[in-house]
C-alpha cells in the first residue's frame, strides 16, 4: 500500500461530530469487529467528547480520508517520549484487508519522526480477543498493567464487573 492515496492528517475541529459516529460505527456498530457491543453498551463517544479531547494539552487527532470519505482516526496523546494511542477506528468496510494495520504504521511512523516517540501505548478491554490480536500482530505486546474500565468517561457502560483496561506496548523503531 506504499504510494497509497490514504493520508493522515490533523484533524479539525469542525470534523468533531464525523468522528464520532466513525468512532460509534467501528465500535459499537452492527458490522464492527472489536467485540465492544458484547461488553458495553452504550455510544463509544459523542462530538462533545471529541471536541473536549481535541482541546486537551498534548491531545492530537488525526483523520484519514480516502477521496471525501473519512476512512479513519487516530487519537494521540503525547506524555514526554511516549504517544497513547486511542480511538483508532477504520472505517468497517474497509476492515478485514490490511488497511488498519497499514495505517496504524503510518501513524506510528508520522508520530516517531514529528515528536520523537520512543514508546507507543494503546489500551485494550481485557475481553477484546480479536482486538488483542490484531495489536499483537503490528507488534505490541502486553505490559502487565490492567485498571478497571473507566466507566466515569462516559464512553459505555459495562455489561459485566470484571472489565478490565490492559495496556500494550511497543518500543518505536524507524524503518
Amino acid at each position: 500500500m506504499k504510494g497509497s492515496r490514504f493520508k493522515w492528517q490533523l484533524a479539525r475541529f469542525h470534523e468533531a461530530a464525523e468522528i464520532s459516529d466513525l468512532l460509534n460505527l467501528a465500535y459499537r456498530g452492527v458490522d464492527n469487529w472489536t467485540e465492544e457491543t458484547q461488553l458495553l453498551s452504550g455510544k463509544r463517544s459523542t462530538q462533545s467528547l471529541v471536541e473536549r479531547s481535541m482541546n486537551e494539552t498534548g491531545t492530537y487527532f488525526f483523520v484519514c480520508r480516502n477521496d471525501a470519505v473519512l476512512l479513519a482516526c487516530a487519537r494521540l496523546t503525547l506524555v514526554g517520549n511516549e504517544a497513547y494511542i486511542g480511538s483508532f477506528a477504520v472505517l468497517p468496510k474497509y476492515q478485514r484487508n490490511g488497511i488498519g494495520s497499514y495505517l496504524l504504521s503510518e501513524i506510528e511512523q508520522i508520530v516517531m519522526k514529528e515528536y520523537g516517540v520512543t514508546f507507543f501505548s494503546v489500551p485494550v478491554l481485557s475481553e477484546q480477543h480479536t482486538l488483542k490480536a490484531f495489536y499483537e500482530k503490528c507488534g505490541y505486546q502486553k505490559n502487565g498493567q490492567a485498571e478497571p474500565y473507566p466507566a466515569h468517561l462516559n464512553i459505555g457502560t459495562p455489561k459485566r464487573s470484571d472489565i478490565m483496561i490492559e495496556f500494550y506496548l511497543k518500543k518505536a523503531s524507524l524503518y
